[in-house]
């Protein structure tokens, strides 16, 4: 897919995700690129030329997720197709066409965080369940979700931009109705989990860096 060249399609990189033991898939600010750890080299991705790609997943079908300002593609790489979703008036859709986190939980489905809620895509639907504030105790608090990660336990925590770290208390339960807690208030930007289960939280605008000890 595309020819081998040796730089990369932008040279602002927004995320970087490992596949096939050897290859990394690079997003910038005008497509991915593909370098390949074996030969050092780097090929275009000859889809999403020119989008602004902010995140990928590759899901447990071999699909790849891409998640872009202007929608969410899913690349099948046995067809080489890509598939659009967009936000629109239909509410099974999208609530937002900017999407800045991608994550699947063991049920195959979908977690999508974007610039206007959360949004999750069922194991082989085609509607999105749409996730906003709506002032119930159990609703989650923030529409700009930056980041979702599980942690040891298997518990999904959420990070937004303008209400800081949330955590969904029945995941187990019920996956696709989420109750949320907040945690911590802030502008979350990223979440790392150590070995030893400790949540490491990064905050924007203030610099400051979170550590949650989740054994205690």
């Amino acid at each position: 897919a595309g020819k081998p060249e040796q730089h990369l399609a932008h040279s602002s990189i927004n995320y970087i995700s490992p596949r096939n033991n050897h290859e990394l898939w690079i997003c910038t600010n005008l497509g991915v690129s593909i370098y390949n750890m074996n030969t050092d080299k780097i090929r275009a991705f000859h889809h999403l030329k020119n989008l602004n790609v902010q995140t990928c997943l590759e899901d447990q079908q071999g699909h790849i997720w891409f998640g872009t300002q202007t929608g969410l593609y899913q690349y099948n790489p046995q067809t080489d197709t890509i598939r659009v979703f967009k936000s629109t008036n239909d509410p099974n859709s999208l609530s937002n066409d900017e999407i800045k986190a991608l994550f699947e939980d063991n049920n195959a489905n979908l977690w999508i965080g974007t610039a206007e809620g959360l949004n999750i895509l069922k194991k082989g639907e085609d509607r999105f369940i749409r996730i906003l504030p709506d002032g119930s105790p159990n609703a989650i608090s923030g529409y700009r979700v930056t980041t979702i990660k599980e942690d040891l336990q298997g518990r999904l925590w959420i990070g937004t931009s303008d209400s800081g770290l949330e955590l969904v208390t029945n995941f187990k339960e019920n996956p696709t109705k989420p109750a949320f807690k907040r945690i911590l208030p802030g502008q979350v930007n990223e979440l790392l989990f150590d070995q030893s289960n400790n949540l490491w939280v990064g905050l924007g605008g203030t610099g400051r860096l979170f550590l949650i000890n989740l054994n205690t």
